[in-house]
């Protein structure tokens, strides 16, 4: 066991070798890993350049590598200032979702029709009525935490989702419990 370890420390020190937190693997390897992740993030903002980063579990299973040895990559590739992994996804570091002006001429006509109407908004499907790339943007909407998804079809302005809950919550404190009915009356709504 000591020779093992001194013949890595060894490997690791002369850059023969990378070594991770329980792994160590080979400086080619770690260059085709990289440069293989590198690339699939890479072109998966080229194809959905409207999303935060690709799914941690598609890079994953796009490199063929097990979860432990995935997420040690991840990290390693974080520290090198490659990549950013939020959440379930991961990004090229730089990458952000940027809306080209027409794609922003809908997104600011889509959150005023929400906020026209923050309690009975029209249905998806309205307010992206013949706009091509509309699912695509709503879904950016929804990662940047502008409206909220709360079905199919049915989305609320942030703010007006906020509102809602908060006098959803005040009305079971002041009386116990909530129901469809009482909802409506509270938002003058059907």
């Amino acid at each position: 066991a000591g020779e093992v370890a001194a013949a890595v420390d060894d490997a690791v020190a002369r850059g023969e070798a990378v070594g991770l937190n329980t792994f160590i693997v080979s400086r080619r390897a770690w260059d085709a890993l990289g440069s293989l992740a590198r690339t699939f993030v890479a072109e998966y903002h080229r194809t959905y350049p409207l999303r935060s980063g690709l799914p941690r579990e598609t890079l994953r299973s796009n490199l063929g590598i097990d979860w432990r040895l995935f997420d040690e990559l991840v990290e390693r590739l974080e520290s090198e200032g490659i990549l950013v992994s939020t959440g379930a996804r991961v990004r090229l570091t730089g990458h952000e979702v940027r809306f080209t002006p027409e794609q922003q001429e809908v997104v600011d006509r889509v959150l005023a029709a929400l906020a026209a109407q923050p309690y009975s908004p029209p249905s998806a499907d309205e307010l992206f009525a013949g706009v091509e790339e509309g699912e695509e943007l709503l879904g950016a909407l929804v990662e940047q935490g502008k409206v909220v998804r709360v079905a199919k079809g049915v989305v609320f302005g942030r703010e007006s989702f906020d509102e809602i809950r908060r006098r959803v919550v005040r009305h079971i404190e002041e009386h116990g419990r909530v129901d469809v009915g009482n909802v409506r009356d509270m938002l003058q709504t059907s």
